[in-house]
């Protein structure tokens, strides 16, 4: 009986660690082809990862006018979850996405435009000489 359930548990377990590597693979996949739709603008990456509920994550494209290219957003607890496209948020100024909400979608929408506005932070700073650190582009960002 306990061979059955450890057996059963272990299966399971590792059925688990092979679907998040899929998964994982595919998160990479998307933030490749994203970072490849603009060398010279920006990508913000925002998430919203609770203990327990619905996880979030969206992925956000702007050209240098902080205008969205490309946006997608994976949301789910399991990890079937896919990245899909945001169509709603293409063409639209930076400024004028909602800064707030409290679903787990609005928080990782968010956190992607800080990341964004923190990017540009740098890079005005570098321009102005009062900073010297260095900008990372859409094809340099590190996640």
């Amino acid at each position: 009986m306990w061979t059955v359930f450890i057996l059963a548990f272990a299966g399971v377990w590792t059925l688990q660690i092979v679907m998040a590597h899929v998964q994982a693979r595919h998160y990479r996949a998307t933030l490749h082809e994203m970072r490849n739709t603009t060398h010279a603008g920006y990508l913000g990456v925002g998430v919203h990862k609770p203990r327990w509920g619905v996880g979030s994550v969206v992925i956000l494209v702007t050209n240098q006018e902080r205008v969205v290219l490309k946006a997608a957003h994976m949301t789910g607890v399991t990890v079937f979850a896919r990245f899909k496209p945001m169509t709603a948020l293409v063409g639209k100024p930076l400024e004028t996405l909602q800064k707030k909400g409290d679903k787990p979608l609005d928080k990782a929408t968010i956190m992607a435009v800080e990341r964004i506005e923190e990017q540009v932070n740098r890079k005005e700073g570098d321009e102005d000489g009062t900073e010297g650190r260095a900008t990372l582009n859409a094809g340099e960002q590190a996640v």
